[in-house]
């Protein structure tokens, strides 16, 4: 049984997809573990510059984790004047 993750490291004579024809595209995630409420989230310093600007204008933990429940519990929708608990 081969152990190495897919397109990763091929295993030798292999090729990078591991030779199923999986798609090797990735969905980053974001978790955020129990941040302060008020932590303003954005984008690291050295990772935007003027040509290629931060893709996420910055938010707060609550912010964000409140958009997270609204479009959860709303198939998607938007509501304005949600409290979480």
């Amino acid at each position: 049984m081969d152990q190495r993750p897919l397109g990763l490291n091929p295993a030798p004579g292999g090729e990078s997809t591991g030779g199923c024809g999986c798609d090797t595209r990735r969905q980053s995630l974001v978790f955020f573990h129990q941040p302060n409420y008020d932590t303003l989230i954005e984008c690291l310093p050295g990772c935007a510059t003027p040509g290629t600007p931060p893709r996420h204008a910055p938010i707060t933990s609550g912010d964000h984790l409140r958009s997270k429940f609204v479009k959860q519990t709303t198939f998607g929708g938007t509501q304005t004047g949600v409290r979480v608990a």
